[in-house]
């Protein structure tokens, strides 16, 4: 293609383009946040469901759920969807796995 976003470039970058390396750098980020905090929430689910005998039996559902919830939220948006929004023209695109499969930004977002 021979396109240079960066700053020796004969190309005006217009307002709305965000930098190729911008892009790079927030996609790792996603990931990399994606899955630490994954590996987090599940062992905080394993602790909670074995080694929390003090809790009461309702606490402890709630927790659960609470965390079982942060888990797939962190997941999708981390991983799954990863979206990269462009605030000017009110549109974007993502680089997670479901968009590597073809799921459209829109479906992604919806889900």
């Amino acid at each position: 293609f021979g396109l240079n976003f960066g700053m020796s470039s004969n190309r005006t970058q217009l307002p709305t383009e965000l930098d190729e390396n911008l892009e790079h750098f927030v996609t790792i980020s996603f990931f990399s946040v994606g899955c630490l905090s994954s590996v987090l929430s599940a062992i905080t689910v394993y602790l909670l469901a074995k080694k929390s005998s003090f809790l009461t039996k309702d606490i402890r559902i709630l927790l659960l759920n609470v965390q079982v919830q942060a888990f797939l939220n962190n997941f999708h948006f981390c991983i799954l969807f990863a979206p990269i929004i462009y605030p000017f023209v009110g549109g974007g695109f993502c680089t997670g796995l479901l968009c590597v499969a073809g799921v459209k930004f829109h479906y992604g977002f919806v889900i």
